[in-house]
């Protein structure tokens, strides 16, 4: 009744909590209503029945007990990963200051007993987030934006988009606040048809999958994924240790990133024009990567092709074909004019080679899959997850750190 609750001040009681249990396939709802003293019941719900199947209510008596049998279920059961919409920054950080208010422990949201809260700044202003020692917690809001565009991101709008399906409406009442004390039944529907949304936008998707395959091809823990530059740095890492390589360090955090000295983009021509032709080259700047044997430790630091004229110069005179001179031997120029020795293998041309003859072979494994009417799901996957580490491995390696 006071308005938008908020994670930082957690002022309002939590008044229901619904967790899909995705080992035993369960919906386990914990829910209480001391006003009306209501219980949800199978038999009155607007839920579809193979939904229903799964529901195990858990009846509370007030908001600590709900918070009491909450926390013994999860601990009883730890997840390796917690996700769900806009969790990240509402949900999760919301329950541990909730915890905390009301006298409880939030550690206990931890396996390991270790959970810390942290603040940072985002584009809605200051906001916080939780870190829980032995969960990843993923954001599957956050995973959608990062792999689809959409007008908008309410969960309501991207599952209509993506399964037809929408939430249950409650504009009778006006508000969920009105909901919970006027249809405390539909109220519980209303949260439970909240996760199955998020648990069938993965089923579809599989966005949880990938995350995980890239953890494990890169070495790294579930929620570090979200870090293109912190999964290609283990991946080097990864690629240098059984030759004992130490990688240089030379960090400089006060130098501005700026723009990316990429590709070369031509200004088009303005105007209609007949007989076009579109060209699309397969994994570009991969490609250009292994092309040139470009890598820290091939780089040559002592020769520059026309090293006195800008870079925009010197893509200029290269396109115009002008005589390079003198070449080291055994080195490659880029466009860019810098000089690259080919005497060996580059790391990162190497992880990018490997990556791309993996892609290939599992993608031919995967039409035969279709020939054979086998399913190919899993290996699509596989296939799709070498894509986005193959593509994210340039904008990783621009990064300054």
């Amino acid at each position: 009744t006071e308005g938008f609750p908020t994670p930082d001040k957690a002022a309002f009681p939590i008044t229901a909590i619904c967790i899909r249990d995705s080992k035993s396939g369960n919906f386990v709802t914990f829910g209480y209503n001391e006003t009306l003293g209501q219980e949800w019941t199978r038999e009155k719900s607007e839920l579809p029945d193979e939904l229903l199947e799964k529901v195990v209510y858990i009846n509370c008596t007030n908001e600590q007990d709900l918070l009491r049998k909450f926390i013994d279920f999860w601990q009883k059961f730890p997840p390796n990963i917690v996700t769900g919409w806009n969790i990240e920054t509402f949900d999760m950080p919301y329950i541990f200051n909730r915890l905390t208010n009301v006298g409880l422990n939030p550690k206990k949201l931890s396996p390991r007993g270790i959970a810390r809260l942290r603040t940072f700044e985002a584009g809605f202003g200051e906001q916080q987030a939780i870190t829980l020692c032995g969960v990843d917690i993923i954001d599957y809001l956050s995973l959608y934006r990062k792999n689809k565009i959409q007008e908008s991101y309410r969960l309501d709008h991207i599952a209509f988009v993506e399964l037809g399906e929408r939430k249950l409406d409650y504009s009778e009442v006006g508000g969920l606040h009105s909901l919970y004390f006027e249809n405390y039944q539909k109220f519980i529907d209303y949260n439970i048809q909240d996760v199955n949304l998020v648990d069938r936008l993965d089923n579809k998707l599989g966005l949880i999958d990938a995350q995980i395959m890239i953890a494990y091809t890169a070495c790294v823990n579930f929620g570090d994924v979200a870090s293109t530059v912190r999964t290609w740095d283990a991946m080097v890492t990864k690629e240098m240790m059984p030759e004992n390589i130490m990688p240089h360090y030379h960090i400089n955090t006060a130098s501005e990133t700026g723009a990316i000295p990429g590709g070369f983009v031509k200004s088009p021509m303005v105007g209609k024009h007949g007989w076009c032709m579109s060209f699309d080259l397969n994994s570009l700047y991969p490609h250009l990567i292994m092309q040139f044997n470009i890598s820290p430790e091939t780089l040559n630091k002592e020769f520059k092709l026309w090293q006195y004229d800008s870079q925009d110069g010197r893509v200029e005179r290269m396109l115009a074909g002008e005589d390079l001179g003198e070449i080291p031997d055994n080195h490659s120029v880029s466009a860019a004019g810098f000089v690259y020795d080919n005497n060996i293998e580059g790391i990162i041309p190497r992880i990018m080679r490997r990556l791309y003859q993996e892609r290939k072979a599992v993608k031919k494994e995967m039409f035969e899959y279709k020939k054979q009417g086998k399913d190919p799901s899993l290996l699509d996957l596989k296939q799709y997850v070498l894509k986005i580490l193959l593509n994210s491995g340039y904008g990783a390696f621009v990064n300054k750190y």
